[in-house]
């Protein structure tokens, strides 16, 4: 465990997970039903990071699990989270869980380990998991409704937890995740097409604080062969005031690629 979350963000997560023990969060925070008010909000894990991680950001966490809820953190059932711990305590355990006990299957596990072994490869320090949005949803494949729930008027909680976040990345190395349903290939003129058309990819982009105009996209992963074959996965990366920055687009998935591609990723993400 490191300084690295003393600071403006890892204050507001603190603030944040009081509040929710305490029920005391607006309903307005929960984008009108989109997110899980009874689910621990998870805005934030570190798996061994030292004082220079690699910072990956993704969307929010999934579906809620029995021992993150309200019911069962408060009424002291939850083997794993305690009333009394802080957030930065009761991340330890949650860390460990996702390492440890979900089914090897489990995409969110998978996504752990490659991001670790991501963040390794490129010389980094251990990693930093931060979300975009700290709330579960078990489905939200419309990334435009997180945006929306962000920018409502009527939901500062989420507007403010952005901007602080926003804060929080532009000093670090980071490398954000999105799916994309896109079905033209991922080339360079296919990429810009994608960002150009979604509303989701430029917020995310700022988020991580990566311009896409300055970034050089770089070929992943291909599928098919021959005139059929298609890029399947693709990055933007830039070095952004000495910050290593990447948005990583991925078809059909919100995961990382497979060796050859997060070699490739690797060795973009190393610093200059």
């Amino acid at each position: 465990m490191t300084d690295t979350l003393v600071g403006p963000y890892g204050s507001f997560c603190d603030r944040l997970w009081l509040d929710w023990l305490a029920d005391r969060l607006p309903a307005s925070a929960f984008g009108g039903g989109e997110f899980d008010r009874k689910s621990a909000p998870e805005p934030w894990l570190e798996f061994r990071a030292g004082s220079n991680p690699l910072v990956a950001v993704t969307t929010n966490p999934g579906g809620s699990m029995d021992h993150q809820s309200h019911a069962a953190v408060v009424g002291r059932t939850s083997p794993i989270i305690k009333p009394s711990q802080t957030y930065r305590e009761a991340t330890e355990g949650l860390g460990h869980f996702y390492e440890t006990s979900l089914e090897k299957a489990s995409p969110a596990r998978h996504r752990i380990k490659a991001f670790v072994r991501l963040a390794e490869s490129a010389g980094y320090e251990g990693l930093l998991q931060v979300e975009a949005c700290p709330f579960h949803s078990a489905k939200l494949p419309n990334k435009q409704k997180l945006v929306r729930a962000v920018e409502s008027n009527s939901n500062s909680l989420l507007r403010e937890y952005a901007e602080h976040l926003r804060a929080f990345l532009a000093s670090h190395h980071v490398v954000g995740l999105s799916a994309i349903s896109s079905t033209a290939s991922l080339t360079a003129a296919g990429t810009q097409q994608a960002m150009g058309s979604s509303v989701w990819l430029p917020w995310f982009a700022t988020l991580i604080g990566l311009d896409p105009r300055q970034a050089t996209h770089i070929e992943l992963t291909r599928k098919g062969e021959g005139q059929a074959a298609m890029v399947s996965a693709a990055a933007l990366v830039a070095t952004v005031n000495g910050r290593r920055k990447a948005l990583v687009l991925m078809m059909g998935g919100n995961r990382l690629p497979g060796e050859s591609g997060l070699a490739a990723l690797a060795g973009a993400l190393k610093q200059k």
